[in-house]
């Protein structure tokens, strides 16, 4: 709230008041539920799966180092801005180093070559094939897996046992074999509402147009614009 009113540029950028922008974010981050199972479960500990629960943590973030700060005996020689950096260092083990998804291995002669990690904890769980889910994403998972493959891996009989464990895994989603599809070049964009069934049917590609699908049960879509304005009057 303080930021809010010490920002002089807020006027110029929307017509809601701190206050009201303030209920709006209870509103999001203190609002969710969700069902399983018949039943009925409210979130009470942690932020909201929402983009604004990223910008709420770092406001906090950048209230607390202020406050730390300015209230220390001792000026900081280092600053970490975000909690989640940490300075480690590994060494290699068995002749290899893991970095992110790729796993650096140094052969007899002294060469590297590298293939693809996975961590210890990694369950190769994929999108099921039969989920509620556009075509494209599916297939796009598929390519994006393959695809890796052949980027990371040097040597061609590891590229093999590669594509060998990811056919076995996709198959156990439900993946058919000519799910993988080349990419193509597209003249035009469109983003239509997804409906199961009929979305799948549609031939665009084949026509130069590349096509996204959207959900259309969003937070926007369940409160008309009357509504909304009728709200925030009320708040003001």
């Amino acid at each position: 709230m303080q930021k809010l009113e010490n920002d002089p540029s807020l006027a110029d950028r929307t017509k809601l008041t701190p206050a009201q922008i303030t209920d709006l974010l209870t509103f999001v981050l203190r609002s969710t539920y969700f069902q399983y199972n018949g039943s009925i479960y409210e979130q009470k500990d942690g932020a909201a799966m929402s983009p604004v629960s990223a910008v709420i943590a770092s406001l906090f973030m950048e209230s607390f180092e202020e406050q730390a700060i300015t209230t220390s005996s001792y000026e900081p020689r280092i600053w970490k801005r975000h909690p989640s950096i940490r300075f480690t260092m590994e060494t290699e083990k068995d002749n290899k180093l893991a970095f992110l998804d790729t796993a650096v291995l140094r052969e007899p002669d002294g060469r590297l070559t590298t293939s693809v990690h996975r961590k210890p904890t990694h369950t190769d769980q994929y999108l099921a094939y039969d989920s509620h889910h556009p075509q494209s994403v599916k297939r796009s998972i598929v390519k994006c897996l393959y695809e890796r493959a052949k980027r990371l891996v040097t040597k061609p009989s590891v590229i093999s046992e590669e594509k060998k464990h990811l056919s076995s895994k996709l198959t156990k989603t439900g993946k058919p074999n000519n799910s993988a599809e080349p990419a193509n070049e597209f003249k035009a964009t469109a983003v239509l509402p997804y409906v199961k069934g009929l979305s799948e049917q549609l031939c665009l590609q084949q026509q130069g147009v590349r096509v996204f699908f959207k959900s259309q049960t969003t937070l926007r879509s369940q409160y008309d614009q009357k509504t909304l304005s009728t709200r925030l009057n009320k708040m003001a």
